[in-house]
């Protein structure tokens, strides 16, 4: 079978719902290939040499060549791009960029190398799912469902996936399909569950190939079961425990369990820190948070609907805290029923002016006045401690429990800094008037950085006015000249045309669109017979 008729039988294998390219490919190879696997990847890619990855492969413009099928629908259908793109690891469309083309990068496109996952790549399948292929359709392929990392488990055999491993020690560059005669042995309840919601959050992402990740359904769904603060904080302390504990029996691929330490939580959820992660990670917190319900990943929650889930494992407590406070109840006794700290409440009571005295040493108001006053002046810790007479951590403990007073400062000293910094431009242009906005930025480089970052029209307002550009004009004469003897000193035979002259002079384009300028040149140019 020669390649043109090997690449229109090729053409007659279509691909089957959810199947991988990989699938696809040894599929081609067991029903129409002749010989070795290298001739099976000349005729689909146009190389000998390839891996083809199991879930994010590259190549799909020339597969869809080869298939006829739409590189689209492959792309959304038979890869896991679709997960990568909704949680955020293809923003700027190159990941999808480098899986079209023949030379991509896709693996470092989509964020993997950096997410501290060191799941071994392998193609993964369900024995008694390969099984009833076999009966049904004859034959037996890969799922791209199963090849979701951090799938141990068949959602509907309930045991444990078979994984062929790729790559060096692996099939390296080899085709094959699923084996149905591997024991197939059972898995916990927990595994199947967690392999069903990402069977669910990948489907309903394929029906909706343009949602978008929206993360304020954690921060919602976390208020929900009183995992954030009044303030909108984050109890990452008790989040995580409930997490470890919710986890505890889970069964992950290998490489996958370092990941239970959930300590890319606060990353994740909080905006400061907020970046691309790995879609195993939201679906580990989406799991347990969502209670294993995929659809609400794509719901509009409304932070109101606090009917929806009722709250649950960590209950706020703030609302208690306030009551007993009011009531008189001691500290000693609220900590023991909310098992919040003595601090935490005493912090409580403060911001919502409630009274309170934890021992019969603590200060009056008048010193707790004080010390606020030298605060909203700016002052450190340290000197408001030694002029008012108390301890730094009582300081520390009054501005934390001023409603704004942190705030204020963190503001207050950014202005002390923007006038330091406007100070020390203006002394620098005044003993030297002759500088540029160069000179101003080399000899006041975090002066000026500062204010560039932080009030930028203050800093125009303060600089030299911005200098016009001189441009330089081309002494056509001299130019003339220099091409004049340039072309004499020529070799013969001289090129024929002006733009191969040009090229042999270096003329910056002049022959080709200054020549009315160059007369000498011009006229050396006729005598030669190189223009009429």
């Amino acid at each position: 079978m020669n390649f043109l008729s090997y690449v229109f039988y090729v053409k007659t294998v279509s691909f089957i719902p959810y199947e991988t390219v990989y699938s696809w490919v040894a599929r081609s190879h067991c029903r129409y290939g002749v010989g070795l696997t290298e001739s099976t990847f000349k005729a689909i890619f146009r190389t000998q040499r390839i891996r083809i990855h199991p879930y994010l492969p590259s190549y799909l413009f020339q597969v869809s060549q080869v298939s006829t099928f739409d590189v689209n629908k492959i792309l959304s259908f038979h890869t896991l791009h679709p997960l990568f793109r909704y949680f955020e690891n293809d923003k700027s469309g190159i990941l999808k960029q480098q899986m079209l083309a023949n030379k991509g990068a896709a693996i470092a496109a989509s964020h993997i190398p950096s997410s501290s996952i060191e799941i071994p790549l392998s193609h993964s399948y369900c024995s008694l799912c390969a099984q009833e292929q076999r009966v049904n359709k004859g034959f037996s392929f890969f799922d791209i469902r199963f090849q979701i990392p951090g799938v141990e488990a068949c959602p509907v055999h309930f045991c444990h996936l078979t994984r062929i491993t790729c790559g060096d020690g692996g099939i390296d560059r080899l085709i094959t399909l699923p084996k149905a005669n591997v024991w197939a042995y059972p898995c916990k309840d927990i595994t199947v569950r967690f392999a069903t919601f990402c069977f669910g959050v990948y489907e309903a992402l394929v029906l909706c190939l343009g949602a978008k990740f929206n993360k304020s359904n954690y921060l919602i769904m976390l208020d929900r079961k009183g995992y954030l603060t009044r303030c909108g904080n984050i109890r990452l302390k008790q989040l995580k425990q409930s997490l470890k504990l919710f986890y505890k029996e889970i069964e992950l691929p290998e490489g996958a369990y370092n990941l239970l330490d959930f300590n890319f939580i606060g990353p994740l959820l909080r905006n400061k820190t907020h970046f691309p992660m790995h879609p195993l990670k939201h679906l580990l917190l989406g799991f347990w948070l969502f209670d294993a319900k995929a659809s609400i990943y794509f719901d509009e929650l409304k932070p109101t609907e606090q009917i929806a889930l009722p709250l649950e494992e960590t209950a706020d407590a703030d609302e208690l805290i306030i009551k007993g406070l009011k009531s008189g109840v001691s500290l000693n006794k609220l900590e023991k029923q909310t098992g919040r700290s003595r601090c935490y409440i005493r912090r409580l009571a403060e911001l919502n002016n409630i009274f309170h005295q934890s021992n019969r040493l603590s200060f009056d108001r008048k010193v707790r006045d004080w010390v606020i006053l030298q605060a909203q002046l700016g002052r450190h810790r340290k000197i408001i401690a030694e002029n008012v007479g108390v301890g730094i951590g009582y300081v520390e403990q009054v501005i934390s429990n001023t409603p704004g007073l942190a705030e204020w400062r963190k503001n207050f000293k950014k202005q002390q800094k923007i006038a330091l910094a406007v100070k020390e431009i203006i002394q620098a242009r005044n003993g030297h008037p002759e500088w540029l906005r160069k000179d101003v930025k080399f000899h006041c480089n975090q002066a000026f950085f500062y204010l560039y970052r932080n009030n930028r029209a203050l800093l125009e307002s303060i600089l030299p006015a911005p200098e016009v550009p001189i441009l330089h004009k081309l002494d056509w004469s001299k130019e003339d000249d220099r091409l004049y003897i340039c072309i004499k000193q020529l070799k013969h035979p001289l090129p024929k045309s002006l733009s191969a002259l040009g090229r042999a002079l270096r003329d910056k384009g002049h022959l080709n669109r200054k020549l009315n300028l160059l007369p000498k040149t011009k006229q050396l140019l006729h005598s030669l017979g190189i223009i009429k």
